[in-house]
């Protein structure tokens, strides 16, 4: 059994010494393939990243179903493979805008017990999280968000705000 530490490889088995591979550097489809991604959208004029490791997945030309009687940032359900999933507008709930009638992609975020989507007019981007900038632009959130953002980062001279998608679901269904 091999662990990985930076760019070596150590045998853990027996002794713990490090192994033969040790002197050797990992490869770069290797580095590629562990590296940390986290994946952020733009809305509203604002850029928002998702925590890395957060289950999402992204939807093409989502349908749903409207609901009655709920704020305008609530656009619906969808039917997700069985499951129910509330589909809410981002940035009407920050601006206050004019919900879409239609988008070309919904992302759903979390895992299927508590999942809920948001429309998107535009593919998220990924990112390698390492490579961000750590940054203390709390002051720059939305305030409609501004207890739903997590951390914050700087990268190419934007401020990314990642959220907290369980409180960003809960003021959005509150």
């Amino acid at each position: 059994m091999y662990a990985f530490s930076g760019n070596t490889a150590f045998n853990n088995e027996n002794t713990g010494t490090p192994s033969a591979l040790a002197a050797e550097p990992v490869s770069e489809s290797f580095a590629r393939w562990t590296m940390v991604r986290a994946y952020g959208f733009a809305l509203g004029g604002f850029n928002f990243l998702l925590p890395p490791g957060l289950y999402s997945e992204l939807i093409k030309d989502p349908s749903w179903a409207p609901l009655p009687n709920v704020s305008s940032h609530c656009s619906g359900v969808l039917n997700l493979r069985g499951n129910v999933i509330p589909l809410y507008q981002l940035a009407a709930f920050i601006e206050g805008s004019e919900p879409l009638k239609s988008a070309p992609y919904s992302l759903l975020i979390g895992a299927m017990g508590q999942a809920a989507a948001i429309l998107l007019e535009v593919k998220p981007l990924g990112f390698n999280y390492a490579q961000l900038e750590l940054s203390n632009d709390f002051g720059l959130a939305p305030a409609s968000l501004a207890h739903c953002v997590r951390n914050t980062f700087r990268d190419a001279g934007k401020v990314w705000f990642e959220l907290n998608h369980d409180a960003l679901f809960l003021a959005m269904a509150g």
